[in-house]
């Protein structure tokens, strides 16, 4: 919704653990921990930061800019892949647990 619940400073770069990427899971090398019991409608990666302050409104649709590395609509699910729409065609295929519903 917008609210900043924790702000944490870090330093040095992100350590990849595993082959793949992880949407609304807390993982560990030996796999998910905690999974979101909720609803993701898009994910943008940058290569900057967007947002400051304690609050911000979200963009009901994001679009891709030139610090965009990868843009998912998750309602645009095509047979089990979701297209990148940053331009940089790294597209997403969908593995279990994943739950795509689209909602009007």
């Amino acid at each position: 919704d917008g609210g900043l619940v924790e702000a944490v400073p870090v330093a040095g770069k992100v350590k990849l653990v595993g082959d793949f990427l992880t949407f609304g899971a807390e993982t560990t090398p030996g796999g998910e921990v905690n999974t979101l019991d909720g609803w993701i409608d898009d994910v943008r990666i940058s290569d900057i930061a967007r947002y400051a302050g304690e609050s911000f409104t979200p963009e009901r649709r994001p679009t891709a800019d030139g610090h965009t590395l990868l843009l998912l609509h998750m309602d645009a699910n095509q047979h089990g892949y979701l297209f990148d729409a940053s331009g940089r065609k790294a597209h997403v295929e969908l593995r279990k647990p994943a739950k795509i519903r689209k909602v009007d």
